[in-house]
């Protein structure tokens, strides 16, 4: 109803009456989902280009022997942990932020970030050493693809909160910090489901395939 009564309104007679800021969502919370379905939409079609290309015949499989560099996801478990830890920590920031408090949390926080990125990098670093680099098939290059692009939106969050790091702290700064912590336990779920698809044997790439309408050829 209350949706019902905005459509409805008439603000060209009621004399500049502007609804009270408490109500509905502010620019900044709308602004974030939007952002936030781009994201989606992006990674989903990179996945979903992925999904397709390991139907070739030139797909070459990273996780089924020993000398594959993803047949042991110990690195990315590890990896997996550190944002996991980097996610809950920018919450009790953000919780301790309404008591006036907070900094400490948010720099471990950030800084468990940044771990996680020097431990991408170091995968990356032990593809080239085994020679997937970024050219050497499709399979190495998805996965550079995929977590390169995570790994560049965490950086672009970490150079947002560089900027932007003596507001948070003012009275009107808890709402910001809102909105970051949201994105970074959003950059945590988006890692969650490329580290399950990455992480994946053939077979289930072909069963993907399949439920996603793609010939897998037999």
């Amino acid at each position: 109803m209350k949706l019902i009564d905005t459509l409805m309104q008439k603000p060209w007679q009621d004399s500049g009456y502007l609804p009270e800021s408490g109500k509905g969502r502010d620019a900044g919370s709308v602004g974030l989902w939007v952002g936030l379905a781009v994201i989606t939409s992006l990674f989903v079609l990179f996945m979903l280009s992925a999904i397709m290309r390991s139907q070739s015949p030139d797909w070459q499989p990273l996780t089924e022997q020993p000398w594959q560099p993803l047949f042991d996801l110990t690195p990315l478990w590890i990896n997996t942990l550190v944002l996991l830890c980097s996610s809950l920590v920018m919450q009790l920031a953000c919780l301790q932020r309404r008591e006036g408090g907070g900094m400490l949390a948010m720099a471990a926080g950030l800084s468990l970030a940044l771990v996680f990125l020097v431990g991408q990098w170091s995968v990356w670093q032990a593809f080239a050493e085994r020679g997937f680099g970024l050219q050497s098939g499709p399979a190495a290059g998805f996965y550079f693809l995929l977590t390169g692009l995570h790994a560049v939106h965490l950086v672009a969050a970490l150079l947002v909160v560089s900027v932007i790091l003596p507001e948070l702290w003012r009275d009107s700064g808890l709402a910001r910090l809102r909105l970051l912590t949201r994105y970074w336990h959003y950059l945590f779920l988006l890692w969650c489901v490329l580290f399950a698809l990455i992480s994946r044997p053939p077979a289930t790439y072909k069963l993907l395939a399949a439920l996603c309408g793609i010939d897998t050829g037999g």
